[in-house]
């Protein structure tokens, strides 16, 4: 059990940083959360310990919430190492692959916002592959089938529909006096132009329920059953605000995409089918026709069967050949919708075991990302684990969804984190703080340096915060590996919806070499540089009292909104200010608010 003194404020200045005279590199000082091999299996495809423990969970679970058959929850791949962060990165890497089908396109989002540049860059690389496909000759059509989540069933009382019957007439598959029609191109998600069915058959569902919590929280596309992505970003703007310079009042939500190859992909087509098939019930969830350019499910329906000849090594475009980590075995662990609140049969599924079984059988320590924590049985699940010694590294978004705290299991994620605070000092009392594991959590800071939260100064009310909530420099990855060896990834938060009630995506996979590089590129330096929890507030973050700040100066000049400001004289180049003697230049832009 090791301890972390955590050194995010030296890491964001520089990240090495010198120490008693000597320079030290924190990444390299803290690289055993990531590099160190527990279980040291000595065959390449070996199963470790830990993975078999989850297997066994996974099997002891409810059949009523599986997401996918059971003769396809499990298949041998590779995961690329080489990570997509960013809307920019996920989308453009969607796009490129959607540009090389063959035969068949699969896409599920859980949030489809029609203007965002999500959308605009999916549907502009469908309309890419149709004149690709139309200037080579095909004589075939590859099939895409694109499904989104409406949340509501009613479409006179959900907002989407609501403007979708105002604005184009509804959701008709021919013309009417109030919409130009399927056959001019109209396919009432604003596509950008007519598709011929010849080269592209354009087929688009909705996954619809009375429930507002059965909702598809899913997020994956699979090319030709070969290969494909799972992410947590939806087809939204704010994936898309730049982490670095963020404007001010820009919502920013950071993503990460990972890329899968072989049978997991075969396998992840028989989880879409799932879906897009699937009949359920008003309340819970099922799939409805939305419009296309063609009708769907009139030609190559799902027929379980592999649409080319496997390739000996991926070959995957915008994937680095040398990326891919080891053939191993890989778990769909998902779960289906379910509308009734804390039904305890619910929390029997296959995601949901597979997480807790993961930490629960941990050695060493559990790396965890997640925008949200709230779950009540998750968190046992955490002071269990820190019980028997393992260490909780949590890297959390500050102030994420706090309207939701009253409703929520947990509380907001602040009353989460003081519960597991509490709990961890009642282990000590009892145990000795030698026998208990840490917990380390931070708050999510952005390669910019903003904090998770709130925009500074914002007041608003609860009522109208529920119908509009900003995200401003959020973490939104789902990720977790225990002890540097079984990663689990996808769409489920560590929150209340996740656990008992979204239809969510997630794979979960046994090996050290992947599981070390993903931990390296998707959590350490996040890590590292996160705020701890119970630490002073940075320059420019919202504060009350001068004690509060790092700077021990907080002060209101810039709109009545008080915020940590640098002493005069000490603010570097890029440094926060709202005045220029707080600048070493003794120059201040009044425009960015930064030290010239």
């Amino acid at each position: 059990m090791k301890k972390i003194i955590l050194i995010s404020s030296l890491l964001f200045v520089t990240p090495i940083f010198a120490k008693w005279g000597k320079a030290i590199d924190p990444i390299k000082k803290f690289s055993w959360i990531c590099d160190k091999d527990i279980y040291k299996l000595k065959k390449r495809e070996e199963e470790s310990p830990i993975f078999t423990k989850v297997k066994e969970a996974v099997k002891k679970s409810n059949y009523k919430t599986h997401s996918v058959n059971e003769a396809y929850m499990w298949s041998k791949g590779r995961i690329s190492t080489q990570v997509f962060r960013g809307g920019e990165e996920i989308f453009d890497q969607i796009a490129k692959m959607i540009e090389q089908a063959e035969h068949e396109v699969l896409i599920q989002t859980f949030i489809l916002k029609i203007q965002s540049p999500a959308a605009k860059k999916v549907f502009k690389a469908i309309a890419n592959l149709e004149a690709k496909r139309k200037k080579m000759g095909a004589k075939k059509p590859v099939v895409v089938r694109f499904i989104f989540d409406i949340i509501g069933t009613n479409k006179f009382v959900n907002f989407f529909e609501l403007m979708i019957n105002l604005r184009d007439g509804g959701r008709d598959k021919k013309s009417s006096p109030f919409s130009y029609g399927r056959e001019k191109g109209d396919y009432r998600v604003d596509f950008p132009k007519k598709l011929d069915p010849k080269y592209v058959r354009l087929e688009i569902k909705a996954h619809r329920h009375q429930s507002l919590r059965a909702v598809n929280h899913a997020k994956s596309v699979i090319i030709d059953r070969e290969y494909g992505m799972i992410t947590g970003a939806n087809m939204v703007t704010y994936h898309f605000t730049p982490e670095i310079d963020t404007p001010t009042g820009e919502e920013l939500m950071m993503d990460h995409g990972f890329v899968f190859y072989g049978d997991i992909a075969f396998n992840m087509a028989a989880e879409f089918y799932s879906l897009w098939e699937k009949k359920g019930s008003k309340k819970h969830g099922y799939a409805d026709y939305y419009s296309g350019n063609v009708d769907a499910d009139e030609y190559a329906p799902w027929n379980a069967e592999s649409l080319i000849t496997p390739k000996p090594y991926p070959a995957v475009v915008g994937v680095q050949p040398f990326s891919w980590g080891n053939l191993t075995e890989i778990g769909i662990v998902g779960r289906d919708s379910y509308g009734t609140t804390r039904r305890l049969s619910q929390a029997n599924s296959p995601q949901n075991n597979a997480f807790k079984a993961a930490i629960d059988n941990a050695k060493s320590h559990v790396n965890i990302n997640s925008p949200n924590l709230n779950s009540f049985d998750l968190m046992k699940t955490l002071r269990d684990a820190m019980a028997r010694g393992v260490d909780i590294n949590f890297l959390l978004s500050r102030n994420y969804q706090n309207y939701n705290g009253p409703l929520q299991e947990g509380g907001t994620n602040q009353d989460a984190v003081e519960k597991l605070n509490e709990w961890r000092e009642e282990l000590v009392k009892k145990n000795g703080a030698d026998k208990v594991g840490q917990f380390n959590l931070v708050w999510f800071v952005t390669r910019g340096g903003n904090i998770s939260g709130k925009e500074e100064g914002e007041r608003v009310d609860s009522w109208r915060f529920i119908l509009n909530e900003k995200f401003y420099n959020h973490n939104h990855t789902k990720f977790l590996s225990a002890d540097n060896q079984v990663v689990i990834i996808g769409s489920a938060n560590f929150d209340e919806q996740s656990w008992y009630n979204s239809r969510e995506l997630n794979i979960v996979f046994d090996d050290h070499k992947t599981a070390k590089k993903l931990c390296e590129e998707v959590f350490l330096t996040d890590f590292l540089r996160g705020q701890g929890w119970g630490s002073k507030l940075w320059v420019g973050e919202k504060c009350w009292k001068n004690k509060h700040c790092r700077s021990g100066l907080c002060n209101n000049r810039i709109d009545r909104s008080w915020k940590c400001v640098h002493r005069d004289g000490t603010g570097l180049s890029g440094a926060y200010c709202d005045r220029s003697q707080q600048c070493k230049s003794n120059q201040c832009d009044k425009k960015s608010n930064k030290c010239d």
